[in-house]
């Protein structure tokens, strides 16, 4: 069962907020999935996306990215690419928003063992991307 939304905080890194056009690409055994990322740490991420039907409860693999920009440099597009996961909430963001609004669903997922490479995009995709939460 995951977790619903308003649970008590399990995050054992500092979690920082994700501005811009990043994103994230489930890659679950029978579809694929993109959201918009809310937050990310070292241990895990949390994104919005608009999925209806169920998570796999078992472990899979995602995507990370940025959206690309006229203006961006491509060197500056960070992407980390078969990270594994594993599944940990799937809840509704926001009941009183608009009807668009009221389909996304707030996903959170814990990193699975990453290889050095990995750990090092990602340190990069966190210096250069994450804000730190006030």
């Amino acid at each position: 069962m995951y977790a619903q939304a308003g649970s008590v905080e399990q995050r054992k890194s500092v979690r920082y907020r994700v501005g811009g056009n990043a994103y994230a690409l489930l890659k679950q055994p029978h579809y694929k999935e993109l959201g918009r990322i809310i937050d990310i740490s070292q241990t895990g991420i949390s994104f919005l996306c608009i999925n209806q039907g169920d998570w796999e409860t078992t472990s899979f693999e995602i995507d990370i990215f940025l959206g690309h920009e006229k203006n961006d440099d491509p060197a500056e597009q960070i992407i980390l690419k078969n990270i594994p996961l594993q599944p940990i909430s799937y809840c509704r963001d926001n009941q009183d928003g608009s009807p668009a609004e009221r389909l996304m669903r707030r996903c959170g997922v814990a990193f699975g063992e990453l290889s050095l490479d990995q750990q090092a995009r990602l340190d990069l995709f966190i210096l250069r991307h994450g804000f730190a939460n006030a």
